[in-house]
């Protein structure tokens, strides 16, 4: 099962909704400062400013082994996620600020667990995940929630490596039990409000 596919079932039973087809400019920026010249938007408001990731995480993506790079593809933003996951999400949400803020961070969330090879970490990051699907859920329509992350999905496994990691990070989830916890639908819009996922 797919790892952003299983966030939308968890959600609701939904009937399969054909991915949505977002134009994007063929200039896309290739470095800190052209995301920021063609986003200053976003770069210049404190709703974006906490989800910049560490210089030192983003290093750490720049100077990944080879082997690796093509796993995550070419970061060259602030906030760590892949720089066609990104165009794509500030093409798909145009002038819905909130809906952008929550996809980024799950983004955010998904690299960390896309990457990561321990069963642990990999089940703590898609409890987060989980949190954040909700609060997607809670600033677009059902439509656009799962045509959004059904794209991204594919971004994701769009390779065969990247397929082949995508189906490792799939194991490692198997036979854990996911959901909310003992969380309220209170909680977690308090979780939503803060960003806290």
């Amino acid at each position: 099962m797919k790892i952003i596919s299983m966030v939308a079932i968890g959600m609701a039973a939904i009937l399969t909704i054909a991915c949505a087809n977002v134009s994007s400019s063929t200039i896309e920026p290739t470095s800190t400062q052209q995301w920021q010249k063609k986003y200053p938007q976003v770069f210049s408001k404190v709703g974006y400013s906490k989800l910049i990731e560490s210089q030192g995480k983003l290093s750490q993506y720049q100077n990944i082994p080879e082997s690796t790079q093509e796993l995550i593809g070419t970061i060259t933003n602030q906030f760590g996620i892949r720089d066609d996951v990104l165009s794509f999400t500030f093409n798909y949400f145009q002038g819905n600020e909130s809906a952008t803020i929550v996809a980024i961070k799950l983004a955010q969330i998904m690299t960390n667990l896309y990457l990561t090879n321990n069963q642990k970490d990999a089940r703590n990051y898609y409890d987060q995940m989980f949190v954040a699907g909700w609060c997607l859920w809670h600033v677009l329509t059902v439509q656009d929630k799962i045509r959004y992350t059904r794209t991204v999905e594919k971004y994701i496994s769009d390779t065969p490596a990247r397929k082949e990691q995508s189906d490792k990070v799939d194991g490692l989830l198997s036979g854990g039990i996911y959901g909310y916890g003992n969380r309220t639908n209170a909680d977690l819009k308090n979780i939503c409000n803060k960003g806290n996922y």
